[in-house]
């Protein structure tokens, strides 16, 4: 029996049962079709992102990624602990806000949300595999060296690129303002994060210097 994948897979299904559960009870009833489309797309998306790693023969990345790994730095702990309590406080405040009847904006952006959670997981997955060291949080491992396929040719960290569109768009489909505001401090924390990640690698993974002359954008090209 692999446990360390089936560790992963219990960890990232036990946050959307989590964030079910939050937004549902917090909304006080089960009637929401928008939110039952988000976690319809966070189900499938998750699902694809399994089989789709295990028909690549990619499942150690999974396996890495169940486990805070030893050197790991003090200040990824802090951002990927902050990072959690911002993702279910997204449900929190879409669920209260259900709760309350504040629920904006129509079908064009339901429709845009979606659509962005598909192609910032689809990002994600495809990152994860061009990249065997797509760990889950900042550290060095020995072995390691630049990724520079898929993605990785246009931007540095497209990882990161896929985490702020489906963060974003979780609340333009469930039409809660107050979670869209949890949603971009999630993702000034991702910005931040890909910075200190940047300056770690700069300084601690070699060849990355090099890489970063060639490939010049961390996360928008010919902007930053």
């Amino acid at each position: 029996m692999d446990w360390k994948l089936l560790k992963r897979i219990g960890q990232v299904f036990g946050m959307l049962v989590v964030s079910m559960l939050l937004f549902f009870v917090l909304a006080g009833s089960l009637q929401f079709t928008r939110a039952w489309l988000v976690f319809a797309i966070y189900f499938m998306v998750l699902l694809v992102n399994f089989i789709v790693m295990v028909a690549k023969n990619a499942s150690d990345i999974a396996r890495e990624r169940s486990e805070t790994k030893k050197g790991t730095k003090g200040w990824d702990i802090a951002i990927a602990s902050l990072y959690a309590i911002g993702l279910f406080g997204i449900f929190v405040a879409a669920g209260l806000d259900a709760r309350a009847g504040i629920v904006i904006w129509g079908l064009p952006v339901i429709a845009l949300g979606s659509l962005m959670f598909v192609c910032g997981d689809g990002l994600v997955l495809w990152a994860m595999l061009s990249n065997k060291y797509f760990y889950t949080t900042a550290r060095i491992d020995p072995r390691q060296k630049v990724a520079v396929k898929g993605p990785y040719a246009k931007i540095r960290h497209p990882g990161y690129v896929g985490i702020l569109l489906f963060i974003t768009a979780m609340p333009m489909i469930l039409g809660s303002p107050s979670a869209m505001i949890i949603a971009l401090v999630v993702d000034l924390l991702i910005l931040l994060r890909t910075y200190l990640e940047d300056n770690m690698l700069m300084h601690e993974l070699k060849g990355y210097k090099a890489y970063a002359k060639d490939v010049r954008y961390r996360l928008i090209p010919y902007l930053w």
